[in-house]
């Protein structure tokens, strides 16, 4: 398959990667925030806070061939709070004490952005 095929197929690794640039350019929090690794249920899952003053991105990752419930814990993330998924718009509440539980695809992403403040003043300090 061409470059011109790939730009005109959604699903080609052409266009993943461009929407991957696209979502990475709308969150500042990825490049300049204070980044935090949390365990998650799953060995096979790295789980990942970037946060700033103005909001947080909580980057979900399935390094494991199989598929997944990542589930973390983000200190200063309330229950009942909403992140959004920067790729499909689809939202995922936070439980009680920060749990927040997403399905990964084997080798899937989920990038869940907290459009407020954390509600830990800590957790939000430039680095």
């Amino acid at each position: 398959m061409n470059v011109r095929d790939q730009a005109r197929d959604a699903d080609s690794l052409l266009s993943r990667v461009r929407t991957l640039i696209e979502r990475y350019r709308e969150a500042p929090e990825l490049a300049w925030g204070r980044t935090e690794v949390f365990d998650a249920d799953d060995p096979g899952v790295l789980a990942h806070l970037a946060s700033l003053p103005e909001g947080a991105v909580l980057a979900l990752h399935n390094l494991s061939a199989r598929q997944t419930r990542a589930t973390t814990t983000v200190p200063g993330l309330e229950g009942g709070r909403t992140l959004t998924d920067a790729f499909t718009g689809d939202t995922v509440e936070a439980a009680a004490g920060g749990r927040v539980g997403v399905g990964l695809a084997p080798y899937g992403y989920r990038w869940l952005r907290v459009d407020t403040p954390l509600d830990d003043p800590e957790r939000t300090t430039r680095v």
